[in-house]
């Protein structure tokens, strides 16, 4: 690394693998297009609902921080007829000069059963149920997955084969 090389840019997307816990045969009946069936007792299953993947992944949570400066103004002065008496009057004022990006992963497990998408995870998790998916983009190393207006980043150990049992699911 040369002197230089700490002034450019580094907006190369960051790669994550993530181990998996996923058993070979379980992947292999997905991309063979059938549904495994996966035994699990880390979350509730509804009646006549099926775990079809139980992987670890990692959530990618992004929010946009606005940076503000606050401005302080006034005067003060003591009282016209007793001395003891001051008198003061300000104001302040919040101005936006900017805003950043902040991103946080959380570390959980992702469920994909016959009807729901289930990230187990203390201050992150989430649970969806599937028709409500309006969009899903798959890569190697990941899964986005959109509901509605809210948009889940999920890296996962194989995102094509997530993507599979998803085009097997609708």
């Amino acid at each position: 690394m040369g002197f230089f090389d700490l002034f450019k840019s580094n907006n190369q997307p960051q790669t994550i693998h993530m181990p998996s816990i996923m058993s070979s045969s379980a992947v292999n009946t997905i991309q063979m297009g059938q549904f495994p069936s996966i035994a699990t007792n880390d979350i509730y299953l509804q009646k006549g609902e099926i775990c079809y993947y139980a992987d670890n992944a990692r959530l990618m949570n992004e929010k946009v921080v606005k940076d503000y400066i606050r401005r302080y103004a006034g005067t003060s002065f003591n009282g016209i007829i007793f001395d003891w008496m001051r008198y003061g009057q300000g104001y302040s004022k919040k101005i936006q000069v900017g805003q950043h990006t902040e991103t946080e992963y959380f570390d959980g497990k992702l469920f994909v059963t016959s009807k729901r998408t289930i990230f187990l995870q203390k201050e992150a998790g989430f649970d969806k149920k599937h028709t409500t998916i309006t969009a899903i983009n798959a890569y190697d190393n990941g899964i986005e997955i959109q509901y509605g207006s809210r948009t889940y980043t999920i890296f996962v150990p194989d995102g094509y084969l997530l993507n599979d049992l998803f085009e097997l699911l609708h």
